[in-house]
């Protein structure tokens, strides 16, 4: 096994398990929200609170450039223990264990909400308990997940769900005892296609691959779009809009800090295509493909391309890079695309703003009250925005978060003030 391909799988799954591991615990009631102001819990309080008041909030300046909109938030008990979730454009997806209850930290099973309706719906119930769901995603009316061992074992399943289908089809698998990495697929679901990138033994013997794979509707029978050795090159992080495929292609150096990131983009409907570099950096990752060109994060030089970066963004119409503003942030991570926004997790957990692709401009969604709270997430998809509010006791402890919800403004309107 390559050395270099341990360590880059031992740094993205630190990072998807890290949502659910700050923030097991029992849940407590709350109820659902549809207001402009998220719903206060309905928990006693606890001794160690102040009975009399809370932390100072903090204060948010008037802006042009902030959203108007109306938050949701779905009820701690329909969630948790939770693994993973994000925005499949009309519905928010996510996986868990609390059909068994709250015990235990397992998340086998598929859920999802559609604002508007009075339960959330179990779309898949894992068979195997003990399993988990360590990644999701979907769009609309098809959902793919990577199912892996919760006991640590070397294997991992990748599914696709059609909506009214009752059981998933299996579209990838690393068999255990594999003598390859075993971290699960990247993918993107996207108008009836999807795409991932995995790693598996190749066509000669003893030898690890880096592949990119694509699926469609619907057959959805997998077809190998490249193949490389893992030795020496690595794919990452698709992302498709219409007939186009965006991905991370890695050549791997003997340190990590040495890696060479590039963004390619790749033309599904023209069979004699090859790749185009759309960056002009050493270090691009985390691609999002929108109708007007490609955004992606770059990492200061030296750093893990999971870690946190800046933004930019390649358009289709002029050639041009140029770097993407996300308000007061910084740097950000895990960028996500919807019909006219950018979203991201940002590294500044006190504010959520997402980037409006039409009036190319950072627009501020919410800020935290006070200091005890933090957005630990955003993903979009369409107009649906989801993200997670964390809220910290003063033993350090954490009650199960919520999540929260908006529609955001279509393309050619705006709600904004």
């Amino acid at each position: 096994m390559n050395r270099r391909t341990v360590v880059v799988a031992a740094l993205a799954a630190t990072t998807v398990l890290g949502t659910a591991a700050c923030n097991a615990a029992v849940p407590q009631p709350t109820r659902m929200s549809t207001s402009a102001d998220p719903a206060p819990s309905t928990r006693a309080p606890a001794e160690s609170e102040a009975p009399d008041g809370s932390p100072p909030a903090r204060s948010t300046r008037p802006s042009a450039n902030r959203l108007d909109l109306e938050i949701g938030r779905i009820d701690p008990d329909w969630l948790w223990p939770m693994l993973e979730f994000a925005s499949d454009s009309y519905g928010i997806i996510w996986s868990s264990g609390v059909a068994d209850g709250t015990a235990g930290d397992a998340a086998p099973d598929l859920w999802r909400w559609v604002p508007g309706r009075d339960r959330p719906e179990l779309l898949w119930s894992n068979p195997h308990r003990d399993r988990q769901l360590a990644k999701i995603g979907g769009d609309t009316d098809v959902w793919v997940f990577a199912e892996i061992s919760s006991e640590g074992e070397d294997w991992w399943n990748l599914w696709l769900l059609e909506e009214d289908a009752t059981e998933p089809i299996l579209l990838d698998a690393l068999a255990p005892g594999t003598d390859v990495p075993s971290l699960v697929p990247s993918f993107d679901v996207d108008d009836g296609r999807v795409a991932w990138t995995s790693f598996d033994v190749g066509p000669e013997r003893g030898r690890t691959v880096s592949e990119l794979w694509l699926a469609e509707a619907p057959s959805w029978e997998p077809r190998l779009v490249a193949r490389h050795d893992a030795a020496e090159r690595a794919l990452w992080l698709p992302s498709m809009y219409g007939h186009q495929l965006a991905y991370v292609d890695v050549t791997l150096a003997p340190e990590t800090a040495d890696d060479v990131r590039h963004v390619m983009l790749f033309d599904l409907f023209d069979a004699g295509a090859s790749p185009v570099q759309l960056d002009a950096s050493l270090n691009a990752t985390m691609p999002v493909l929108t109708d007007g060109g490609v955004i992606w994060k770059e990492p200061d030089a030296g750093f893990s391309m999971f870690n946190w970066g800046r933004l930019f963004r390649y358009a289709f119409d002029t050639g041009t890079i140029t770097e993407l503003p996300m308000g007061s942030q910084e740097y950000v991570n895990y960028p996500s695309g919807g019909s006219r926004f950018l979203a991201a997790w940002g590294a500044d957990t006190s504010v959520l703003s997402v980037h409006d692709l039409e009036r190319r401009a950072s627009r501020l969604v919410v800020a935290v009250e006070d200091d005890s709270e933090s957005i630990v997430r955003a993903h979009v998809s369409g107009e649906l925005l989801v993200w997670m509010r964390r809220e910290e006791r003063e033993d350090g402890s954490s009650p199960p978060a919520p999540l929260e919800w908006a529609w955001l403004p279509v393309p050619g309107s705006d709600r904004g003030n």
